[in-house]
């Protein structure tokens, strides 16, 4: 019976141990601890953008989390599918077709005059996505966003550009950004919206503050920027 105990705890410590250990993230120099050759950009990072933009990706020291990404456009520049504030990492992350990925990652941000950030995964030989294509909005304040997608496709990771972006400008902040496979899909929505002591889960629901928390949703219309959420 104590053997049978003994044995029974060691394999419930095993499972412990193996549910704790977390798949290794499919992009490289995530935390941005390691900077580049110039000492001033994260290692494997680069940014992108058409002529003109002023853009600028270093590596900071950020008081709440350490070593952390920003990403600052200076100056604008509209017009064309170039048009964009990114940091950028090329040739090295690879998906394959009908698995499930898990995109996370930490940011914050100021000044941003739109206020939207996308991130995707692309094949950069022909500029078709994989499956990963969204959106969000960052505060001021830290905080994970998360991102739950399938590859519809296989993609090498030498024909691959990870990409985050802005078409506005601003200062965008990005930390511990981590891509893993997941082994079952389950769908949840990161920040969640606090309800304690919340009587309407609907902010302005009555429109007392105008159209502040409201946008609209453009799915079907081709092109970046199509579900921007503006009013």
């Amino acid at each position: 019976m104590e053997l049978k105990l003994a044995v029974m705890a060691g394999l419930a410590v095993v499972g412990f141990l193996c549910a704790g250990v977390r798949a290794e993230s499919l992009i490289y120099n995530g935390s941005f601890e390691k900077a580049g050759e110039d000492g001033v950009t994260p290692d494997g990072w680069e940014t992108s953008g058409r002529s003109g933009i002023e853009q600028r990706l270093s590596v900071v020291d950020d008081r709440a989390r350490g070593r952390v990404a920003r990403l600052e456009c200076m100056e604008f520049v509209a017009g064309s599918p170039s048009s964009h504030a990114m940091a950028a990492q090329l040739d090295r992350v690879g998906v394959e077709r009908r698995k499930w990925y898990r995109l996370r990652l930490w940011a914050r941000a100021s000044d941003l005059e739109g206020g939207l950030i996308r991130v995707a995964l692309v094949n950069r030989r022909v500029w078709q996505s994989t499956g990963l294509g969204g959106s969000f909005v960052p505060s001021q304040q830290w905080q994970q966003f998360e991102f739950t997608f399938q590859a519809g496709r296989d993609l090498k990771p030498e024909d691959s550009r990870f990409q985050i972006w802005f078409g506005t400008t601003g200062t965008l902040w990005l930390d511990d950004v981590e891509l893993e496979q997941v082994s079952e899909l389950r769908r949840e929505w990161v920040p969640a919206l606090p309800l304690a002591g919340v009587r309407n889960a609907l902010p302005n629901s009555s429109f007392e503050c105008g159209g502040a928390g409201w946008g609209c949703w453009a799915p079907g219309i081709p092109g970046w920027g199509a579900q921007g959420f503006r009013r």
